[in-house]
């Protein structure tokens, strides 16, 4: 399987960088571990998810970055450090209180999921942002 989060060996016994198109989805809801449960905003109102560019995140190998690491509960994470824009509401898009990160502009795999540090509501006629800060990852260590 694909490692998304890291390093992997390469045929030289070293490790390669490992890079993937990466989309964030926003969610009324909160996602399960397994994919499920969310709620993204209607395509009919303007939505879709925003492709990641690996420099809007510092931490994680996989964003040719350092992650931050948390030694005292073995888990590394990876905040935005940009602002995330999504195309202009045209239509209201709920409370959006989760995201996700897929492998897929449409369907695909989730990759990882978490809440928002503080929700939005886009409106008609309003361009939704996710600010800098606003998004963290965390990745437990494997043992």
């Amino acid at each position: 399987g694909k490692d998304y989060f890291g390093r992997r060996p390469n045929s030289t016994g070293g490790n390669t960088t490992t890079t993937y198109p990466f989309y964030l989805a926003l969610s009324k809801t909160q996602p399960d571990v397994y994919g499920g449960s969310i709620s993204e905003p209607s395509a009919g109102l303007g939505y879709s998810r925003t492709n990641l560019d690996n420099s809007l995140f510092s931490g994680d190998a996989i964003f040719n970055s350092t992650p931050d690491y948390d030694g005292t509960n073995d888990v590394y994470s990876f905040t935005n450090v940009a602002d995330i824009v999504f195309p202009e509401a045209t239509g209201s898009w709920g409370t959006i209180t989760h995201f996700a990160i897929y492998d897929a502009k449409t369907g695909g795999n989730m990759i990882a999921f978490g809440t928002l540090a503080s929700p939005i509501s886009p409106q008609v006629n309003t361009v939704p942002i996710v600010r800098a800060g606003q998004m963290t990852v965390s990745e437990e260590q494997a043992s």
